[in-house]
């Protein structure tokens, strides 16, 4: 008997809890609502951003035929000569919605990239070599440094393999837009502004690579991508990824040095921005 009682009890201390986790959910949309009219949010919404960018870095494998387990270094240099662009983009951020509270509402912002001009481009590779797997690593510069891990494979008359990194570069950005107090839209109060400075941005790279070599011969495709970023002092807008596609002609000239020239087509909002580039490459 005694133990029938104290389930009862229990029972009902269970059915307690839970009308009290059912309360509290009910009145959390209150709380939240009563939040944001008392704490005087600022919306800040961006219209037109403006960025430098550049060709995302090309990475590519040896170039050659390396025997297993050996490391090999390559220095290069590579000059790029393409038109200047100023080329139309959209961005988007996201904010809080004002009408469900819950969920966040997309925002849109018209912008520009401005590519193009003479440039110069140089890094240096390390590989390692096991049976057929190459291995490798890099630091370079490409209107801006990048640093990058290379994983592949290396057989008698061709390559490939891909490649993870960063690229930080320091750039010019311009955006304007309102803020205003309150959530979701800007209709009354509001206040215009207007930036135009230099910023330090960090991107995330990727790619893919493959080449073919034929006695001192080699041809090379590399596919490179990142996205610019561009953080406001309230938003991060999302912006456009740009995808760039390297194709280079090289020939050894002797087994420390080989020449190059190449084309790089870059994808920027299905806008196609093409440049032409000649280079030359140190072995070790």
């Amino acid at each position: 008997m005694f133990a029938y009682v104290h389930a009862i009890h229990n029972y009902d201390i269970a059915f307690r809890f839970m009308e009290m986790i059912h309360n509290v959910k009910c009145v959390l949309p209150f709380f939240a609502a009563m939040a944001i009219l008392v704490c005087g949010c600022t919306t800040t919404q961006i219209s037109r951003f403006e960025l430098e960018t550049s060709e995302a870095p090309e990475v590519s494998g040896p170039n050659r035929y390396l025997e297993p387990k050996t490391t090999t270094y390559r220095l290069f240099g590579t000059l790029k000569l393409d038109k200047n662009e100023d080329i139309a983009v959209s961005g988007k951020y996201r904010d809080w919605d004002a009408d469900t509270l819950a969920k966040v509402k997309t925002f849109f912002a018209n912008g520009i990239y401005h590519m193009g001009g003479f440039e110069g481009t140089g890094g240096f590779e390390l590989y390692k070599k096991s049976d057929n797997a190459v291995y490798g690593l890099g630091i370079g510069y490409n209107d801006g440094i990048y640093h990058h891990i290379t994983y592949g494979f290396n057989f008698q008359h061709f390559e490939f393999g891909s490649y993870l990194g960063f690229f930080h570069q320091y750039m010019h950005v311009k955006y304007s837009g309102s803020s205003c107090s309150g959530v979701n839209t800007c209709l009354h109060d509001n206040e215009d502004f207007n930036e135009d400075k230099n910023v330090f941005e960090s991107s995330l790279f990727w790619g893919l690579y493959a080449g073919v070599f034929i006695g001192d011969f080699f041809l090379n495709y590399s596919l490179s991508g990142y996205t610019p970023g561009l953080d406001t002092d309230d938003e991060s807008v999302s912006t456009p990824t740009i995808t760039s596609n390297y194709f280079t002609l090289g020939y050894h000239i002797n087994k420390n040095f080989a020449v190059s020239v190449g084309a790089v087509g870059s994808d920027v909002a299905s806008h196609w921005h093409w440049a032409g580039s000649c280079g030359i490459h140190y072995y070790r």
